[in-house]
């Protein structure tokens, strides 16, 4: 209780109230009372080193948010923001946010939802040089691009770990999204489309936690099926058994698989039909999205072009009781680097 503070704005009026603690709880509003100047918070702030609880920053003159304080230890400011947020909004002034890429969001340790960062409307603010280091200490909420300049550099967001909620390209000149690295996926009450997944499947997936719409559409670049008939389909959607000597014809089109393969108790020696192969993106929840069970004669399982396998399970490969000669990992399905 000693180290809350209870009110619902910092004023010159409230300061006084402030509690002088390492770790404080309580939710800091600065707002269009703020009647103090940037060097007065700052050294309101400065023995807090850890927060719990929210920011309001909103139609504030602040031209900085410098005032806070970075733990000199371990160089972040430690921000529990749990349900509460994050936000900063209508600052007619603000031009300087960069203490923001100190700061680590701690996630609601119960529900693990991430903390909720919203930056708007802060007409001065370059929001692209401040995303281009602030993103590895945040989970993001959502990923929204609109109208992008030629010259915005998409390794910006290359840090991005967690994108939890919709993805929303436009009008940009974004060849892919190859840029984000390592990224959960994390899709509350959403689907995705066969097309939205095909723009993210260079996309290197941690986890991926999500449906595919059940629709179809038109994806540029080749032909999508849902058949069994793969010969004409450059992109699949659904699952690829294969569990006889019958399929056996070239797959020469076929780049994507949106479902799970497995190839089972067959005499095949190789997997040499889909030469053109690049990603395989199973959203099954309980299965690996590749499984090679049960071919005795399976020496060489590489398909040549691979790129990426991801699965919604976790499991992205399993390999096992086929000829001993072939290696039970996913290092044997990928071509040498």
């Amino acid at each position: 209780p000693e180290c809350t503070f209870n009110h619902s704005e910092i004023t010159s009026k409230t300061t006084e109230f402030f509690p002088p603690c390492e770790e404080i709880c309580g939710i800091l509003v600065l707002n269009s009372n703020l009647d103090i100047s940037e060097s007065e918070l700052k050294e309101l702030f400065k023995p807090m080193q850890v927060l719990y609880g929210g920011i309001v920053i909103e139609s504030t003159q602040l031209t900085s948010l410098s005032f806070f304080t970075i733990n000199n230890f371990f160089g972040e400011f430690n921000f529990f923001c749990e349900s509460y947020g994050f936000f900063i909004r209508n600052n007619s002034q603000l031009t300087d946010i960069s203490i923001v890429r100190k700061f680590y969001l701690w996630e609601d340790d119960v529900t693990s939802d991430a903390c909720q960062f919203r930056v708007e409307n802060n007409p001065r603010l370059n929001i692209e040089q401040f995303y281009s280091g602030v993103t590895r200490y945040l989970d993001i909420r959502s990923l929204k691009l609109f109208n992008l300049s030629d010259d915005f550099d998409p390794t910006q967001l290359s840090n991005v770990r967690k994108i939890i909620g919709p993805i929303d390209i436009q009008n940009t000149s974004l060849k892919d999204l190859s840029f984000l690295k390592d990224v959960d996926l994390v899709q509350i009450n959403f689907c995705l489309t066969i097309g939205e997944m095909k723009k993210l499947s260079d996309v290197k997936f941690v986890n991926i936690d999500a449906i595919y719409c059940d629709e179809t559409e038109k994806v540029f670049g080749g032909k999508l099926c849902r058949s069994d008939d793969l010969e004409k389909c450059t992109y699949f959607w659904g699952d690829v058994i294969i569990e006889s000597e019958e399929f056996d014809y070239l797959q020469k089109n076929l780049t994507h698989i949106f479902g799970k393969m497995v190839i089972q108790n067959t005499k095949r020696k190789n997997l040499k039909f889909f030469p053109q192969l690049t990603h395989i993106i199973s959203l099954d929840s309980t299965l690996p999205a590749i499984q090679i069970v049960g071919n005795h004669d399976l020496k060489n399982a590489m398909f040549p072009k691979l790129q990426s396998v991801a699965a919604r399970s976790g499991v992205r490969v399993t390999i096992e009781n086929n000829n001993p000669s072939l290696l039970n990992s996913s290092d044997a399905l990928f071509p040498l680097p």
